[in-house]
């Protein structure tokens, strides 16, 4: 009769390979919830001068006060302030429309067009119709976005 052998691992190993994938699994756990947790856009729609429209975006870790986009467009009769936060689940905005969007890592990115202007949101940058402008000097600024038009 054949005999089977049986190999068993010294009890020390065993701690150190539940401790090993304990770690993995801990740190998966955290990388996830900080993804979930990570700063995502935020754009409030308010009255602008003159009765225009304009947008102050803000993202946590990129933005702490935010930067104001004041655009030409002027106000809808029915217009409320509102602040939308993406990712969101309604592709309906107040003003403008959604062109695309990524939120596979965030804060992703989002590109609008708003009154004619294409505007993207990314991590590295702001993109207003093709004209790059980094986050790092924006915060706490004020755009008129007609004042870009031309400009590349």
């Amino acid at each position: 009769m054949t005999q089977i052998l049986k190999t068993r691992f010294p009890r020390s190993h065993n701690v150190i390979l539940n401790a090993a994938i304990w770690a993995v699994i801990s740190a998966l756990m955290v990388i996830s919830c900080s993804e979930r947790t990570a700063s995502k856009w935020s754009i409030l729609y308010f009255k602008g001068a003159n009765d225009t429209i304009s947008l102050k975006i803000k993202n946590g870790k990129l933005l702490s006060e935010g930067v104001i986009l004041e655009l030409s467009a002027k106000l809808p009769t029915d217009f409320t302030e509102i602040e939308v936060v993406f990712p969101n689940k309604t592709k309906a905005l107040p003003v403008g429309v959604i062109i695309f969007t990524d939120f596979t890592v965030l804060p992703g990115r989002l590109t609008l067009e708003v009154d004619g202007s294409k505007i993207d949101l990314m991590s590295r940058a702001l993109l207003i119709d093709g004209v790059e402008l980094q986050w790092s000097k924006l915060d706490g600024t004020t755009i008129k976005i007609s004042e870009l038009q031309g400009v590349k």
